[in-house]
């Protein structure tokens, strides 16, 4: 039971977003909705994914954002869950 919930999970957590119109999300403009969904600061998304604080700062930024690896928005995205279970 517990392996099926695990599954389960994983498959929830790894779909990708989409944004209103239905066309897909950058891994920059989910991180922005995530934070917001979850009350999520700069140094809590850093600290759950153990990245620098720049790092995600540089993902926020509104010129020229770094875009952020599929890797950490998975990882953040496993992170929250965990944490809500």
């Amino acid at each position: 039971m517990l392996i099926q919930t695990q599954k389960y999970v994983a498959r929830v957590v790894l779909t990708s977003e989409t944004d209103l119109e239905g066309s897909e999300m950058t891994n920059n403009e989910e991180l922005v909705m995530l934070m917001a969904k979850h009350s999520l600061s700069v140094q809590d998304v850093a600290s759950l994914i153990e990245v620098s604080y720049d790092g995600v700062i540089n993902w926020l930024r509104k010129g020229r954002p770094a875009p952020m690896p599929k890797v950490a928005l998975v990882a953040l995205r496993l992170s929250i869950e965990l944490k809500r279970l």
